[in-house]
């Protein structure tokens, strides 16, 4: 029978001392003569090895003695118990029924336990369905519940119960749950990831270079999707990353830079391959990870690529020319980005990291140059695309200040348009830039997941595409869940926290890029209170922020430095029973622990960075990356540890001590017992790294959140 929570009552008169365990009868209750003939008796057996793992009984496994559950359950007299928490210092007994007033109590202490085991015996008035709970409670009062079950009681009769402590589950099963919480979607059809390249045909289909789903998305002018082509690998179709991307109109074939093949590759409108050239290298047709890609009138493919140099090709791939060298000279360059011609096929090369534009003809000539670093008009701060229009102006996709500038041929700054966001007009780390044949401006809004259609002075004309909806994610880097069961997501690309009920629903969202309240940069961390309260572990701002479960700002504590209150790189936040905030931080590495408020109480310097979360005794488990598992008291204490070469990132306990790593760079969710043995494993590929994992209140399902955008739920199994 499963367990039903039952807090102890005020022990009772008919409750009998603890006893000395006395040899059980095969069967399932016997009259003692000491039993007074008004009342029935229940005698219990608590087998309660005292290691962390699961031992023997009286010298035999505690599921096969003749004492043990599996012949008591035979007997109809069972109490199925959870594994014991390894924080337990009392068991509690209580039996309740009709006519039972108040409840009957027993309490049973480490110290009642001899070789393993310890019993009691209660005197219980007679009667049919009684119920007898029993619970497990902590140092600090945390009680949980082990199990019930329910039995007659006769008068002169003696019942006997056992309660087995410590015997391991022979198997874990992950049921996956649909749906809950959500996902980007960012695998599917029309989904849009990081996009980096636009081009068009000449009937205005739109060609997206998607770039880390290693594909291409084909849509119409509208934005329906038409098809997509291309997986992650080396084979002819296939890409690592794409980039750059080009149509040439007269015959309608795609090029496309795969940068870490260090190749061009060329398709028909279809996606059928045709050709490619390219490989790693410095030599002509060679490539250091290709980035940006243009046609002109006659048909000539420039590609720019991080050789820092313009390489020219016919359309099937013969190298022709090529121009230009590290540096910061005319001619020169550093991580050139983009490329573009113009109707007199002059060729604009987007500077990236000089943060300027130079022009050259088609021969490679300088002609002239414009920009610098900064955020006034003109100045530019790593532009990532360039374009054309019908009239030669030239569009600058101006990434880091979230923006599109304007300028003429010359370079005479004309105008601009774009803040950080993600509303209408609003840009989130935009990717790439393209003008089609009606001069609508397009933009890859890339962080957003999205594409926005601009007229040329800037005015918004629509958007399309899945990236900032309620209930997508872009790098979900915490998750944690609430007392009542609500799921809260932290995304690291997203800068906000969304919330779920428990059957997935989206219910609430609030953040947004920055620093001030209620604004974050790169969160790495979540949890929540016994109060209900939301704590984030604001990474890059060096701050705690806390919140109520509606998202209200309540406090924020933190800067930058290595003060007691200061921070200089925090992986993650968590929060015990009584309420006490534990902040990982590196840098050096330290562990601080503050109160509720933000009070600070004590630090401990520790080698061991990464996930965190902590148990119901208030024991600490960090899960350190590729070196272990780590377990300190809350005063810093190491009380074990075992290693971890998996590049371990989310942690997660559950009642009985079993901890849940999530490996980051296998896709796997590893549980280990409470000393480190691994016992169960949940394979989880096609997701990215595996970033966070958390545990519902009952232990009953398993989150896990990675890096392309998944959030996913199992159910747990224990068999």
């Amino acid at each position: 029978m499963r367990a039903s929570l039952a807090m102890a009552a005020t022990a009772a008169a008919m409750v009998c001392a603890v006893t000395n365990c006395g040899n059980q009868q095969a069967s399932s209750s016997r009259v003692p003569s000491d039993v007074p003939a008004a009342l029935g008796a229940v005698q219990v057996t608590i087998y309660w090895p005292q290691a962390a793992a699961p031992a023997a009984v009286d010298g035999a496994s505690p599921w096969s003695d003749a004492e043990s559950p599996m012949q008591v359950e035979a007997r109809g007299n069972e109490v199925s118990v959870r594994l014991i928490p390894l924080a337990t210092e009392t068991i509690e007994i209580t039996v309740s029924g009709a006519g039972i007033s108040p409840d009957i109590t027993r309490t049973i202490s480490k110290a009642d336990v001899v070789n393993a085991k310890a019993c009691v015996r209660l005197y219980v008035p007679p009667g049919s369905s009684r119920t007898m709970s029993v619970q497990a409670v902590n140092a600090t009062g945390g009680a949980v519940a082990l199990g019930s079950t329910t039995f007659d009681v006769l008068p002169g009769v003696e019942t006997n119960i056992g309660v087995a402590m410590g015997g391991a589950p022979s198997s874990f099963v992950f049921d996956h749950v649909v749906g809950t919480p959500g996902s980007s979607g960012g695998g599917s059809d029309a989904a849009l990831w990081l996009s980096s390249g636009i081009a068009f045909d000449a009937a205005g289909n739109v060609y997206i270079a998607d770039t880390t789903k290693h594909r291409v998305q084909v849509f119409d002018s509208s934005g329906s999707f038409l098809r997509t082509w291309g997986s992650n690998g080396s084979g002819d179709g296939q890409f690592d990353q794409t980039s750059g991307i080009a149509v040439h109109k007269p015959t309608g074939d795609v090029f496309v830079a795969d940068v870490f093949n260090h190749r061009i590759q060329v398709f028909d409108p279809n996606g059928v391959f045709l050709r490619k050239w390219g490989t790693n290298g410095t030599g002509d047709g060679q490539f250091a990870q290709p980035q940006g890609i243009a046609i002109d009138s006659t048909g000539n493919v420039y590609v720019v690529d991080f050789n820092n140099r313009v390489q020219v090709f016919d359309t099937a791939g013969s190298f022709l020319r090529k121009w230009g060298s590290d540096g910061s000279g005319d001619g020169e360059f550093i991580n050139p980005r983009g490329i573009a011609v113009d109707s007199s096929d002059n060729v604009y090369v987007l500077d990236t990291t000089n943060n300027r534009v130079q022009v050259f003809d088609t021969v490679g000539g300088f002609l002239r140059k414009w920009g610098s670093y900064g955020s006034g008009d003109g100045e530019l701060a790593y532009p990532q695309g360039i374009a054309a229009d019908s009239s030669d102006n030239v569009y600058v996709l101006d990434s880091d200040n979230s923006r599109v500038q304007v300028f003429d041929t010359a370079g005479g700054f004309l105008r601009k348009w774009g803040s950080h966001g993600v509303g209408d007009g609003e840009l989130s780390g935009p990717g790439a830039i393209a003008i089609d044949g009606t001069d609508i401006v397009w933009v890859a809004d890339s962080w957003n997941h999205r594409v926005q259609e601009f007229d040329t002075s800037g005015a918004f004309l629509g958007a399309w595409g899945v990236g900032g909806r309620d209930g997508d994610f872009l790098v979900p880097s915490g998750i944690a869940v609430g007392g009542d069961g609500s799921v809260y997501v932290v995304d690291n690309g997203y800068p906000r926290v969304q919330v779920f009920d428990a059957n997935g629903q989206f219910a609430s969202k609030w953040g947004f890029w920055g620093s001030v309240n209620s604004e974050f940069q790169y969160p790495m961390g979540i949890a929540t209170s016994p109060s209900g309260n939301v704590f984030v572990a604001d990474s890059s701002n060096s701050r705690i922020q806390v919140f109520g479960a509606d998202g209200s700002f309540i406090r924020t504590w933190g800067s930058s430095g290595t003060g007691d209150m200061q921070f200089q790189g925090l992986f993650d936040v968590a929060v015990d029973a009584s309420g006490n905030v534990y902040v990982v931080d590196c840098c050096p590495g330290t562990m601080r622990v503050f109160d509720e408020s933000g009070t600070f109480i004590r630090r401990w310097a520790t080698s061991e960075r990464g996930g965190l979360a902590v148990d119901a005794a208030s024991n600490l488990y960090v899960a350190a990356f590729d070196v272990g598992v780590f377990v300190y008291s809350n005063t810093g204490a190491l009380l074990r540890q075992w290693a971890n070469a998996d590049w371990g990132r989310g942690v997660a306990v559950d009642a009985a001590g079993y901890v849940y790593v999530g490996q980051q760079d296998v896709g796997r969710v590893d549980v280990f017992d409470p000393v480190g043995n691994v016992v169960a494993q949940l394979s989880w590929p096609g997701h990215g790294s595996l970033d966070d994992v958390a545990l519902s209140p009952d232990g009953g399902l398993l989150y896990v959140t990675g890096t392309l955008g998944d959030v996913e739920a199992y159910r747990i199994v224990r068999e």
